[in-house]
């Protein structure tokens, strides 16, 4: 009996974990995108934005695509450079390609997703 809690318990625990990472700021993460804790540090350290940064090998219009059938507000328009999603909770979705890695100056040629909380 009390090994099968533990194990209910642990199975829970995973399924509650991998819905959270699938989300940031109550925003879904484009699927298949990977998080990217250098860009991440560069928001959080260097310009002082609470975000999180995720990359993907798809292209803008496929990512935006995405966080129309989400719900997000598009501001202004989609571009073959990127796009910008807002919700009404105060998170913006900045997508982008290519990009700037801030850190080495380089041009980036895959789509870098940026989620962003504004308000507190």
């Amino acid at each position: 009996m009390e090994r099968t809690f533990c194990f209910v318990a642990v199975i829970y625990f995973l399924c509650i974990s991998s819905v959270s990472a699938d989300e940031s700021f109550g925003v879904p993460v484009y699927p298949g995108a990977k998080f990217d804790a250098g860009a991440t540090n560069v928001l959080k350290e260097k310009i002082h934005i609470n975000g999180l940064c995720y990359r993907t090998e798809d292209g803008v219009q496929k990512v935006a695509e995405f966080y129309k059938n989400q719900g997000l507000d598009l501001s202004g328009e989609i571009t073959k450079e990127g796009a910008l999603y807002q919700t009404k909770t105060g998170v913006n979705v900045s997508i982008q390609n290519p990009w700037m890695d801030i850190s080495t100056g380089t041009m980036i040629k895959d789509t870098l997703i940026s989620i962003v909380k504004l308000k507190e």
